[in-house]
């Protein structure tokens, strides 16, 4: 495992938030000055695209300004080719783990995907914030969401936890024109304004700026930068979305999209629901709380019965796997 090496693209003075995000930024920089408070574990968490890895390295930057040398930065993906790694090799994963001063992991949602070292890692946490040594963590969706066991779900909810909230218009705005002046790509007014209101976190905006960039260093053809760009917001934004889905269900179960997220509980409209629900999961990778409040202002705990439901008879009943299947075909 290799120390953090510091990377100027990712600092506090080069993230952007307005209003909205002040709480989580201001709440990530009191992490670094009063490290081994009762913030910890710090967990970041947010949408896809708003801006969480920025932050997780503005922080670690912040550590090593302040001469804090001993920083694990990793994403889960990461550690666990590490973990597996080090268990050939007959290695004390969780000691070296506890070696450092600040561990700080991106990407946590997908842990669930690696129980092994999810095991591992509760551990790992138990000791780190026995030994006041911070741990910092950002994923997709609340830890709520995540399927956690008990013991690891209340360790983490004991430290701080913040919502990173996805960038406004103006922050997107003035991005792009901070990106489009960095890398010298010339586009009207008109343009920026329109990839500024199709896109609407930082990643979608990051693939049509890498575009621009590669359409005029290495395409070898002079191309129309207005069409590249209506191109690749038409690229990015395929694909299923919540309306579609709900359509896409209603029309199958014959019910109507309102009685699909109504309360009505006639078990034909409760399956479908349920149906629907489970396929805005897979598809769009929504929380629990983001379907819940799609679906009737539903609370998590509702949405999650309803969808290990529909798992558990997917596994049972080859119909419904079968239907299952062919709906989410029929979505994409």
């Amino acid at each position: 495992m290799k120390q953090y090496r510091f990377d100027n693209n990712f600092t506090f003075d080069n993230f952007l938030y307005n209003k909205n995000n002040t709480f989580p930024v201001l709440s990530a920089r009191e992490i670094v000055e009063n490290s081994g408070s009762d913030s910890n574990p710090f967990v970041i968490s947010g949408e896809t695209g708003s801006g969480k890895s920025h932050l997780l390295r503005a922080i670690a930057n912040k550590y090593l300004e302040q001469d804090t040398a001993d920083i694990l930065l990793l994403n889960t993906l990461e550690l666990e080719v590490l973990f597996q790694g080090q268990k050939k090799g007959n290695n004390n994963f969780a000691k070296k783990m506890s070696s450092f001063a600040v561990v700080i992991l991106d990407d946590f949602h997908l842990i669930k995907q690696y129980p092994g070292l999810r095991k591992e890692l509760d551990l790992c946490f138990k000791r780190l914030i026995k030994d006041r040594k911070q741990v910092i963590l950002a994923c997709t969706g609340k830890i709520i969401d995540l399927d956690l066991p008990k013991e690891m779900e209340s360790r983490l909810q004991s430290g701080a936890l913040v919502d990173l909230k996805r960038p406004d218009l103006d922050v997107r705005l003035t991005f792009l024109q901070e990106q489009f002046d960095k890398n010298h790509l010339d586009l009207s007014e008109n343009d920026l304004f329109e990839i500024a209101t199709s896109c609407t976190d930082f990643k979608k905006i990051g693939t049509i700026v890498y575009s621009l960039m590669f359409n005029n260093e290495f395409s070898g053809q002079e191309k129309d930068l207005h069409r590249v760009v209506k191109d690749k917001i038409k690229e990015l934004n395929q694909g299923p979305d919540i309306r579609s889905i709900i359509q896409t269900v209603s029309r199958y179960f014959e019910i109507s999209p309102q009685d699909l997220v109504s309360d009505l509980r006639q078990k034909s409209v409760s399956q479908a629901r349920q149906v629907a629900m489970t396929l805005c999961r897979d598809l769009l990778g929504l929380t629990y709380a983001q379907i819940g409040s799609e679906f009737g202002g539903r609370n998590h705990s509702s949405v999650l019965y309803s969808i290990k439901k529909i798992k558990k008879l997917q596994a049972e009943n080859q119909d419904l796997n079968h239907l299952f299947k062919a709906l989410k075909k029929s979505c994409l």
